[in-house]
């Protein structure tokens, strides 16, 4: 089982995210920046109704597989795999607002590792070609020796049934240029038993 950070872990695809990674029996931390919201994860109450969501999130609480912070610190150095899920809603002119992003992928790259290497996935609803700006920031404010790559993830959620559409997917859609990467997150979704489709970015 992995260690895993989910940054955006108290919004709508976060949460749904981290709360069904944990269910799979992952090591999870929830990074939100809403620091209420986080004391009302911790306490076990979701600020978002959806079948099923207070029950298993309340469960892999107790279970000490699930917990909350506001802290890159805290999230980022320990996870293996870090999936960005940040909100991305459309400006004026229809264009994805990007600014949540770039400030989550700046600072996922000034707190990994030095010396190790961490996948990015990238779920944050954004045009072609945002994994190369994501993985820019990343390296941009990495220690010089730490290795990372990103895998494009995009979701693909009903809302109300968020938690049975992670956990009973009819596919599994990932791109990216790194093989052992894709590999990886791709293992995290077999247990589903969904065709994964691989492709690059």
């Amino acid at each position: 089982m992995k260690p895993i950070c989910v940054v955006g872990g108290g919004g709508y695809v976060g949460l749904g995210y981290a709360v069904a990674l944990a269910e799979l029996g992952h090591q999870v931390v929830g990074l939100d920046i809403d620091a209420t919201r986080v004391e009302r994860l911790n306490r076990g109450d979701s600020p978002i109704y959806e079948v099923g969501l207070p029950e298993m999130l309340r469960r892999n609480l107790d279970e000490g597989r699930l917990r909350f912070t506001t802290d890159y610190a805290d999230g980022v150095p320990g996870s293996d795999i870090v999936f960005l899920c940040t909100g991305t809603p459309s400006l004026s002119d229809g264009e994805a607002d990007l600014r949540q992003v770039r400030a989550a992928a700046a600072s996922i790259g000034a707190h990994l590792r030095p010396a190790t290497s961490t996948i990015i996935v990238n779920k944050s609803t954004m045009p072609v070609g945002t994994a190369e700006l994501v993985a820019g920031i990343v390296a941009e404010h990495a220690p010089p020796d730490a290795v990372h790559a990103v895998v494009s993830n995009p979701e693909f959620l009903r809302e109300g049934r968020v938690l049975h559409d992670i956990l009973h997917p009819d596919r599994v859609v990932l791109g990216g240029d790194d093989v052992d990467a894709l590999a990886e997150v791709s293992a995290l979704y077999e247990p589903l038993g969904a065709p994964i489709l691989r492709t690059d970015h």
